[in-house]
């Protein structure tokens, strides 16, 4: 029986490695799109006369691709491809806060109960992220019981020993900080059990769900270093708990996005013109992004792979000052290896990242990637501008979706 778990859990962890890597490719993709409509679209409506009746349409198009960004964010989640910034948390602190917001999407009918573990440990994890998670988790159970009734939120800590490994919970062992919501609705049966992981599989009607909530739940503990456990029984509800590892010592906490210490800046040449190679294989945002920056006034130069932005460095007269380039490239030379390159020909080039995936630098890549900043994509055309600005830039970077990288 436990060789039958073991091959099942593999299987399982085989089939949601495949459906993560494709996920993340079509976030990609699909980010690419929406940061060409985006761009495009608030182009056109620098366009329009002061009054102009095609404003409002204008907005709802922005609208509806920043909905669409959302929905990436969540499958970037899902796949843990999506960069998270990790702080020290006090869980019971965060779901106190958050009671009076879940009252409301609960509604008259339902009852809160927050039952708070004493002197729980604290645990590290992106806060809007679980925010998030917590709220998900939540508005899974209020649509479990739609007729009402009683849903109750529960921190404590948790230490897992050798023998809970062997009980099929994959939980290492160490000591966690626990959160689980449990509600007392519909509950699932086994088959729906299998299968409440995968993305795009939902309970819920049509429309009323991505499918993606569970999916980027576990998405996010995951790359936190936890795990998500769901029991469930037809008629009786259903729990989730998440497990956030304990903290370990500040001195020996692992940066998980590779970031230098907040506040770090750029630190740019004189001038306000600048020359500035883009570095994109998707010809539609290379051509939006020296739109966007021809028009402030900057020289632009477009490669569309690492080994191409390389020999332009190498034989163009006047020095490159900025080098935008993307992280996912064809061919051998990623952003980060061509960024790496392209400063031992020009120290003083400054470097900015756009990336579609969220990516986190891997073990070589924090080694050798120059520092930078990081434009996630679907950017906004001001979010392109400041980025390749001098002036510091560190107190607007979550504002604008600015992050900085090593």
């Amino acid at each position: 029986t436990a060789q039958k778990e073991l091959e099942e859990q593999l299987r399982q962890a085989r089939k949601m490695e495949a459906v993560g890597q494709l996920t993340g490719g079509i976030a990609h993709d699909f980010n690419n799109l929406l940061a060409v409509i985006l761009g495009n679209i608030e182009l056109i409506a620098e366009e329009l006369p002061t009054g102009s009746g095609l404003t409002s349409h204008l907005g709802r198009a922005i609208a509806a691709a920043d909905q669409g960004a959302e929905l990436t964010r969540r499958l970037l989640t899902f796949a843990r491809r999506k960069a998270l910034e990790p702080k020290n948390i006090a869980l019971a602190t965060l779901v106190n806060d958050m009671a009076e917001l879940i009252n409301r999407t609960l509604g008259d009918d339902f009852e809160l109960i927050i039952r708070n573990g004493d002197e729980l440990w604290p645990c590290q994890a992106d806060k809007v992220q679980l925010q998030s998670a917590l709220l998900n988790l939540v508005i899974n159970g209020r649509d479990a019981m739609p007729g009402g009734g009683r849903l109750t939120i529960e921190t404590r800590n948790v230490s897992i020993g050798s023998k809970d490994e062997s009980r099929g919970t994959r939980l290492p062992a160490g000591c966690y900080v626990m959160l689980a919501v449990t509600d007392e609705g519909e509950g699932m049966d086994e088959e729906t059990m299998d299968r409440i992981f995968e993305p795009f599989f939902t309970t819920k009607g049509l429309a009323k769900g991505t499918g993606l909530g569970l999916g980027s739940v576990t998405g996010l503990t995951e790359q936190s270093g936890g795990r998500v456990t769901v029991s469930s029984e037809v008629g009786r509800g259903t729990t989730v708990r998440l497990y956030l590892p304990k903290t370990e010592p500040q001195d020996r906490i692992a940066p998980q996005t590779g970031r230098p210490p907040e506040g770090s800046v750029m630190e740019g040449r004189d001038g306000s013109s600048r020359q500035i190679l883009i570095v994109e294989d998707n010809p539609e945002v290379a051509y939006l992004a020296r739109a966007v920056l021809e028009r402030q006034g900057h020289v632009v130069l477009e490669a569309s792979s690492g080994d191409q932005a390389l020999a332009i460095l190498a034989n163009t007269p006047t020095p490159i000052d900025i080098l935008l380039t993307d992280v996912v490239l064809p061919g051998g030379l990623n952003g980060w290896r061509t960024a790496k390159r392209a400063k031992e020909c020009n120290a003083g080039l400054q470097v900015v990242y756009m990336s579609g995936q969220g990516d986190r630098l891997d073990a070589e890549d924090s080694r050798i990637a120059p520092k930078g900043r990081m434009l996630l994509k679907p950017f906004r055309v001001q979010s392109l501008i400041e980025a390749v600005e001098t002036p510091r830039l560190a107190e607007r970077s979550q504002r604008t979706g600015l992050a900085t990288t090593n």
